[in-house]
């Protein structure tokens, strides 16, 4: 546990951080990847332009990296229970349920998708 607080430390050298702090904000990391992984994977289901599948297939593997980190860190500092969630943490959850949501209404519509190479108007929303 120590080792995180210094590493913090290290880069914040002018801040302190308490330990309910430091959990607050792990908790929110993990919701953040939770649900970008979630997005990511729905994403994937819709879109069909190859560089654009390549790109969320890359940014999906990142996300599970970054989510196996925060579970590495959430193991490291011995939190007790991954359920106890920061404010932070619950309106990430909030913001990617949203997203994800605006996605199912959405269906189709993606960019990438067959809808954009019909239209020929391939470009990033």
């Amino acid at each position: 546990m120590s080792e995180h607080f210094r590493t913090v430390k290290d880069y914040f050298t002018t801040s302190e951080f308490t330990r309910d702090e430091v959990m607050d904000k792990l908790s929110e990391f993990l919701t953040v990847e939770q649900g970008g992984k979630t997005l990511y994977e729905a994403a994937l289901k819709h879109v069909q332009h190859p560089e654009v599948s390549q790109k969320f297939h890359e940014f999906l593997q990142q996300t599970i990296r970054h989510e196996q980190n925060s579970h590495e860190h959430h193991r490291e500092t011995r939190w007790q229970s991954l359920a106890i969630r920061s404010a932070g943490a619950k309106l990430a959850d909030q913001k990617a349920k949203a997203l994800l949501k605006s996605i199912g209404r959405n269906q189709g519509h993606v960019a990438g998708s067959d809808r954009d190479q019909r239209d020929g108007e391939y470009r990033a929303r």
